[in-house]
């Protein structure tokens, strides 16, 4: 199982939820809300947003596979945001995505503290937090 710090606001019940679910590999996700197109400096490609999926940590993952798969990606000098992203390039097997919160933000800008404060103040310490 694998978390970051900077996801602060999972509830425990998510962490047992994942640990029992049926499938080896699992993670929580929820979908796209806006439109991502592909490309660098032009666009280059429209993306199906109903295909994609904002992945979200907690994750379950054969710990071998998924330390091969880091092994691998060093030794070519491919580099993933996250270990989802990796271990599925690697092993290409099927992870069951189970449906996310809109609570369990990653809190890397200034904007997504201050966010995280709303959600500590209405989630937190009034009363809907496990």
């Amino acid at each position: 199982m694998i978390h970051e710090a900077v996801r602060p606001f999972v509830l425990r019940e998510e962490f047992e939820r994942l640990i029992h679910c049926d499938e080896p590999n699992a993670t929580y996700g929820l979908d796209v809300p806006f439109t991502v197109l592909e490309g660098e400096e032009s666009i280059e490609r429209n993306l199906d947003r109903d295909r994609l999926i904002d992945i979200q940590l907690p994750q379950k993952l054969d710990a071998k596979k998924l330390l091969a798969a880091h092994q691998l990606a060093a030794a070519d000098g491919t580099r993933f945001t996250e270990d989802v992203s990796l271990y599925f390039h690697y092993n290409h097997e099927r992870i069951r995505v189970l449906r996310g919160t809109e609570y369990n933000i990653k809190i890397t800008r200034p904007i997504d503290q201050k966010i995280g404060e709303i959600i500590y103040k209405d989630y937190i310490l009034g009363g809907e937090w496990g």
